[in-house]
């Protein structure tokens, strides 16, 4: 069995753990209601075509119920696959399924932020893990099945996890986007570090020369890590967001 079809089925056993708000935004997009600042509207834009590696956090309004700003990450995530390049996305969720139940194993059972952390770095495995390049690759300590194994769904395994985003990291595409959206509802205080951690891998993969990385981060309010791990020349505020009403656009706005 070639190497990648081997990791491919190992990231088989996370799909339990895999939830992803990204249908339900799809299903509530309305193109008619919701619109972002031209301003914003440009940055996204530049976002998908511009050249070089790069890193940038819209924020928008903390507004329960209306993430408006999830649509604008659908609309990037969608011009990035329509031009072929490849696109690792998540979008966390509030609630998770497996949170709260103790299913995983655990003593005490995870939070739903907790849940978030786990999700989203079993999701980045799992989508690393079919982007990977069919020559020239061969699987190290890390990326074995005993690994693979620990990944149980445990706050324990992060540290795993994050280990493995490591080492597929090194096998990416020459050029690749991040579109990572809702992180304001992700990390606990046992989690927070490891949400950190991956910041820093990232940042650590877009400044690799042999390629170009690109990662956008959305939330509909703030994130710690966020604030931590971003420069001010890579946050855009959206906070000025708006919707139209009655069918009438404002000035200066773009419908999503």
């Amino acid at each position: 069995m070639p190497e990648d079809w081997r990791i491919q089925q190992y990231t088989e056993a996370l799909k339990p753990y895999i939830e992803s708000a990204e249908e339900f935004h799809r299903a509530q997009s309305n193109p008619q209601t919701t619109m972002v600042p031209q301003d914003v509207y440009a940055e996204l834009s530049r976002r998908i075509s511009g050249s070089g590696s790069r890193m940038m956090w819209v924020e928008g309004p903390d507004s329960p119920g209306n993430p408006f700003l999830s649509q604008a990450a659908l609309k990037a995530v969608d011009g990035v696959m329509n031009a072929g390049i490849p696109c690792i996305s998540y979008f966390c969720k509030s609630r998770y399924s497996f949170a709260g139940s103790g299913r995983s194993g655990s003593k005490s059972a995870l939070s739903h932020r907790d849940a978030a952390v786990v999700c989203l770095l079993y999701s980045i495995i799992r989508q690393l893990a079919w982007v990977l390049p069919r020559e020239g690759f061969k699987a190290g300590k890390n990326l074995d099945g005993d690994q693979f194994a620990k990944l149980n769904g445990t706050l324990h395994s992060l540290p795993t996890a994050l280990n493995i985003i490591k080492a597929l990291l090194e096998y990416t595409p020459p050029v690749i986007s991040w579109v990572i959206d809702g992180l304001q509802f992700t990390g606990d205080k046992e989690s927070m570090g490891k949400l950190w951690n991956l910041i820093t891998l990232l940042r650590e993969h877009m400044q690799d020369s042999r390629r170009v990385s690109k990662t956008l981060f959305t939330t509909d309010g703030r994130n710690q890590v966020l604030v931590r791990g971003t420069t001010a020349r890579e946050r855009v505020d959206a906070l000025g967001l708006v919707r139209a009403r009655g069918g009438k656009a404002f000035p200066g706005a773009v419908y999503m």
